[in-house]
């Protein structure tokens, strides 16, 4: 079985991308207002189950990737803006969303308008 995660942090302005795997703070600082596309992390985790034939016994395994919002692939930000939208309030409140939801959605209308003008073209 497998499935996939979404977090969305603000990297501040002395930090790299490596410092946030290990941030003991939550997981979206909540000090940060209106960040910028470069400055929201999204942290996208493949997790996967299986069962090991002798034993039985379930291994679980996490693959961590760290994408600043700016260089996300538009089909994982079709994903995360299609997925923000599904999540009942109280799941946006916990990841976060008021901080940077409405800047993860401006920025994805932006890149789909900018297709739709090279489709016009």
């Amino acid at each position: 079985m497998e499935r996939s995660n979404y977090f969305v942090e603000i990297k501040r302005p002395d930090e790299n991308l490596i410092e946030i795997l290990y941030r003991p703070k939550g997981l979206c600082e909540k000090d940060l207002s209106d960040p910028s596309p470069e400055e929201i992390i999204i942290r996208r985790e493949r997790q996967t189950f299986r069962r090991m034939p002798k034993t039985g016994t379930i291994l679980f395994g996490v693959k961590t990737y760290l994408t600043t919002l700016d260089q996300l692939p538009m089909q994982e930000l079709e994903n995360l803006a299609k997925e923000m939208r599904s999540w009942p309030e109280y799941v946006g409140e916990y990841k976060g969303k008021d901080v940077w939801g409405a800047k993860v959605l401006e920025f994805y209308k932006s890149r789909v308008g900018q297709m739709d003008e090279k489709i016009e073209v």
